[in-house]
């Protein structure tokens, strides 16, 4: 049983998202390989799975909104051309699917590291709860050894959840993993209201998530290029001093007008 949460674990944790872990079984972008069912039910499960991996890409690198569904279409090798409308119906709902399909992989792995936390009585350290949020999300990588998955995310967040386009961790019946992990995030910051909760903890995931994708686009400061693990490492605890940050004076007099 894999341990997440500190010491010699962490550590694992950390090299898991270098490159050394690429060749030590690390998810790529592709994997889980799609199912490939008997007939024509297996090809249009492979079709559905290629388009929502180049729109996840063109997404992550040109917005939401920056490149038609004419282009995913192409680029993930399909010449119908309804088959982005046929399997999707619009872009909303493409968003949507390649959301859940992400969390659906991730969902094993942070039900592991929620277990391992509740084993080591960990449900309160913000910082063991952020793992469970961004690690695996690091753990899917493109051949590159980019993570799509986390640019695509970080434009979800930062533009197009305020759309109304729910996320699968919103409800216990699409993620549970995912979910029961938000509830131990009100439960350690149980001094805010949830929606200060919830705002502090999407600015943490975007300071990870741009972080990493910086890294991914070859940022380097003072001509250093640093490694992965140390860019990971600085990200959790930057992240999780946001969100242990004393209220701002605006916060303060809300809870005393209250």
């Amino acid at each position: 049983m894999m341990q997440v949460l500190s010491g010699r674990a962490e550590i694992f944790l950390l090299h898991k998202a270098g490159e050394v872990a690429m060749e030590e079984g690390m998810t790529k972008a592709t994997s889980p390989e799609p199912t490939v069912l008997a007939g024509s039910a297996g090809q249009e499960a492979d079709t559905r799975v290629k388009i929502m991996l180049t729109a996840e890409r063109l997404f992550g690198e040109y917005g939401i909104d920056g490149v038609s569904l004419r282009k995913i279409r192409l680029e993930s090798g399909q010449n119908n051309n309804s088959a982005v409308h046929y399997h999707f119906a619009d872009r909303k709902a493409l968003v949507s699917a390649i959301l859940q399909y992400r969390v659906d992989q991730m969902e094993p792995e942070r039900r592991e590291m929620i277990d391992c936390l509740r084993r080591d009585g960990q449900e309160n350290d913000l910082r063991s709860l952020l793992k469970i949020m961004v690690i695996p999300q690091i753990n899917l990588v493109d051949e590159q050894g980019r993570h799509p998955y986390m640019r695509f995310t970080s434009e979800y967040l930062t533009r197009f959840r305020a759309t109304g386009i729910a996320h699968p961790g919103d409800s216990a019946k699409t993620a549970p993993a995912l979910a029961e992990l938000m509830e131990l995030f009100y439960a350690a910051m149980f001094t805010l209201d949830r929606d200060i909760a919830l705002l502090r903890l999407n600015a943490a995931t975007l300071i990870f998530l741009n972080l990493v994708g910086s890294w991914d686009a070859g940022l380097r400061f003072m001509g250093e290029r640093h490694s992965l693990e140390l860019v990971i490492d600085e990200a959790l605890t930057m992240a999780t001093a946001a969100l242990q940050a004393p209220p701002s004076a605006s916060l303060r007099a809300r809870y005393q007008k209250g």
